[in-house]
């Protein structure tokens, strides 16, 4: 009789937790809000946490996640990518291009951020600058399809 109330009470207890557990998971940004109040000292975390906003169009909360993810690691080369992201559709060109270059400066092997400053260039009527920037991608990757067609378009457009 003992053994089974004991056994009872564990499965109650256990069902419980899970029950709880199973709210955290309700999606990602529950998730990661969890795991960045458990670790706020990751600045994956953070970062994750940040993309989720971002691309749910919280940018103020995103940036605030992205800011701290490289306060925690300056060097983080997606967060740069990503706050980048963000200052773009807040229009804060300036900070965006910033961004970019430090991811570029960190990992000059990326293709796509070559992009990213090119659309960024062309955003702000640089289209000499923008083709540059392609270029410099098609020279890491020549295979970048999107970049090829892009880098065609604005050349095209010149004539």
């Amino acid at each position: 009789m003992i053994k089974s109330n004991l056994i009872l009470t564990l499965l109650i207890i256990l069902t419980v937790l899970s029950i709880n557990r199973n709210s955290i998971w309700k999606d990602e940004e529950t998730l990661l809000m969890d795991a960045v109040t458990k670790s706020p000292h990751k600045a994956r975390v953070n970062n994750n946490l940040g993309f989720i906003l971002y691309k749910k169009g919280n940018l103020r909360e995103a940036r605030r996640y992205l800011q701290e993810a490289l306060q925690l690691d300056p060097f983080y080369e997606e967060a740069h990518l990503n706050i980048a992201n963000v200052f773009v559709l807040e229009g804060l060109l300036e900070q965006a291009l910033m961004h970019y270059q430090k991811a570029v400066q960190i990992n000059p092997s990326n293709p796509k951020t070559y992009f990213d400053i090119a659309l960024l260039f062309l955003k702000t009527g640089q289209k000499d600058r923008a083709i540059e920037y392609l270029k410099q991608a098609l020279f890491i990757n020549s295979d970048y399809t999107k970049a090829q067609k892009f880098l065609e378009y604005l050349e095209n457009s010149k004539r």
